[in-house]
C-alpha cells in the first residue's frame, strides 16, 4: 500500500454528488500544485504545502471505500495537482484492485507524461485473465446500471423511445440504456458458463478498438503545453497497433413500438417522441426557444402544477429528434394527452412583449452559458464530429434574438409531426402500466 509520504492527502470528502457527473462519489484532495491560480478553491492545500502536517493516511481512504462499497460509484482524486504525487499510480491501482470503484482524476494537464503513463496502464496492462475480477466488475456494472435506469427514468424512457428511429440514440441505448442492461445480463451468464469465450471476445475488441487509425485526440490548452505534449502523444501513438480491418455494426433495423417497462416505483416517466426531419422540417433557433417556452409554461402548468409530476421537459435536436418526457409523474395517459395538446397551444400562442422578451433572455442564458476550458474543448470536439459550423450557430442565435410569436406559432405543424410518429415509452409502476395496457404494444419488467 502507498504511504502517506508517497501520496499526500490533505482531506477526504466522504460524499459528493457534483464532482463526478452522474455518480455518487467520495473525493480526496492532494496537497501541492505547480500553479498559483488566484481563483483556486483549495488554496490552503497549495500555499505552504510542505508545512501541512495533518495528512490523511491513504489506507484510511481505502478502508472507507471498502465500507461504502455498494453505495459509492466512484472516487474523485483532485487537489492541488494530483500528478505531483509520486504514489498516484499505486494509489489508483490499489483502489481498483481492492474496491473496483470508478476513478476520476482532476488535473491541470501540465504533467502530460504522468497522464500518458496512466493511460498506458489502462490500455496495455489491463489483465483480462482474472475471471473472478471480471465477474465482479460485470456484476458491479449491472447493479450500477439498474440503479441508474430507475433513478433517471426520464432519460431511460426518452433514450429508449428515440432509439427506435435515431442512430445516435440507438448507440446511447446500446451503451447506457435498457439494451445495455440486457447485454450485461448475458455477459454475466457467459462468464459463469464459458469464461474463456468472454475473455477471447474482450481481447478481440481491445486489439481492434485501440488502434492508430481509430484514435482521435482533442487538445484544449495553451500552445506551449501542446508543444510539450505532442512528442509524448507521438510516443503513445507508436505503441498502438495498425489495423486495416473495418468494424461495422451492419444496417440498423428500426421499429415503431410503444413500450412499457415496469419497476418497483410508484411513479412514471412518460415519453413521446418523433423525427421531424423525416417530415421535411429543419432545426432552427426557434426550436431552442420552443423548448424553453414549453418547459416553463405549457408543460410546467399542465404536467407539473396541475398533474403533480416533479417535472416535464421538451427537446428538439439538430438531427431532427423531438420528444416530450415527464419526471416522477403520478399520471400516464393524462400526461400523454397533455403532450397531444401542444400543437393547439402553439396555434394560440400570443404572449405580450415583456413575456416574449423574457423567453428570449432565458433561451440565450441556456445557449451561451459561461464555459471553462474543458467545456469549450468538449463543445469544439462535438462540433467537429457533427459538422456544425460557426455560421450555423450564429444563424440560430440570430433567430432567437429576433424571434416573434408568429415564428413560434409556425412550429405547430412540426410538433404535430413529432406526435404523429407516435414513438412512446413509459418507465414506471407495474399496476399503473397494466391499467393503461391499451397504450402499449409491448410491456415487460425493466430489470430482473
Amino acid at each position: 500500500m502507498v504511504s502517506k509520504e508517497e501520496f499526500q492527502i490533505g482531506g477526504l470528502q466522504k460524499l459528493t454528488l457534483l464532482d463526478f457527473p452522474g455518480k455518487v462519489s467520495a473525493m480526496v484532495f492532494t496537497i501541492g500544485c505547480n500553479m498559483r491560480c488566484p481563483f483556486c478553491h483549495n488554496y490552503e492545500l497549495v500555499k505552504d504545502a510542505d508545512k501541512i502536517k495533518d495528512l490523511v493516511d491513504p489506507q484510511e481512504v481505502i478502508d472507507y471505500l471498502k465500507k461504502r462499497k455498494g453505495v459509492l460509484d466512484g472516487i474523485v482524486i483532485t487537489g492541488g495537482e494530483p500528478t505531483l504525487q509520486r504514489g498516484l499510480k499505486d494509489f489508483i491501482k490499489t483502489i481498483k484492485e481492492e474496491t473496483g470503484l470508478l476513478v476520476k482524476l482532476d488535473s491541470n494537464g501540465l504533467n502530460p507524461s504522468i497522464l500518458k503513463e496512466l493511460i498506458d496502464e489502462i490500455i496495455y496492462k489491463t489483465d483480462f485473465s482474472d475471471v473472478k475480477h471480471l465477474l465482479e466488475l460485470v456484476r458491479q456494472s449491472k447493479s450500477r446500471l439498474q440503479s441508474d435506469l430507475s433513478s433517471s427514468g426520464n432519460s431511460t424512457a426518452s433514450t429508449r423511445a428515440l432509439s427506435h428511429f435515431s442512430e445516435g440514440y440507438r448507440l446511447m441505448e446500446e451503451m447506457n440504456g435498457i439494451a445495455m442492461y440486457r447485454a450485461i445480463v448475458k455477459m454475466e451468464k457467459q462468464l459463469e458458463s464459458d469464461p474463456q469465450s468472454f475473455i477471447d471476445q474482450i481481447r478481440y475488441l481491445h486489439e481492434r478498438v485501440f488502434a492508430k487509425d481509430r484514435l482521435m485526440i482533442s487538445f484544449t490548452g495553451k500552445q506551449d503545453v501542446f508543444e510539450r505534449a505532442l512528442p509524448i502523444l507521438r510516443k503513445h501513438l507508436a505503441l498502438l497497433p495498425d489495423t486495416s480491418e473495418k468494424m461495422t455494426g451492419g444496417k440498423l433495423d428500426f421499429e415503431n413500438v410503444k413500450e412499457g417497462f415496469t419497476d418497483a416505483s410508484q411513479i412514471q416517466y412518460v415519453c413521446r417522441a418523433g423525427d421531424f426531419k423525416a417530415h421535411g422540417y429543419q432545426f432552427s433557433g426557434y426550436l431552442r426557444m420552443l423548448k424553453m417556452i414549453l418547459s416553463y409554461d405549457y408543460l410546467w402548468t399542465n404536467v407539473r402544477v396541475l398533474g403533480g409530476a416533479y417535472g416535464c421537459f421538451a427537446n428538439f435536436t439538430r438531427e431532427g429528434e423531438g420528444y416530450f418526457v415527464s419526471y416522477r409523474d403520478p399520471n400516464l395517459s393524462k400526461t400523454n394527452t397533455v403532450f397531444e395538446g401542444v400543437p393547439e397551444y402553439l396555434k394560440n400562442f400570443d404572449p405580450d412583449e415583456r413575456t416574449m422578451t423574457g423567453y428570449v433572455i432565458s433561451t440565450f442564458g441556456a445557449v451561451d452559458t459561461p464555459m471553462g476550458a474543458e467545456a469549450k474543448g468538449t463543445r469544439s470536439m462535438n462540433a467537429y464530429l457533427t459538422g456544425i459550423s460557426y455560421e450555423q450557430v450564429q444563424r440560430e442565435r440570430s433567430e432567437i434574438l429576433h424571434a416573434s410569436a408568429e415564428n413560434i406559432r409556425a412550429l405547430a405543424p412540426l410538433v404535430q409531426s413529432v406526435l404523429d410518429d407516435g414513438y412512446f415509452c413509459v418507465v414506471g409502476n407495474e399496476k399503473k402500466i397494466a391499467e393503461e395496457k391499451d397504450l402499449f404494444t409491448h410491456i415487460e419488467k425493466m430489470c430482473e
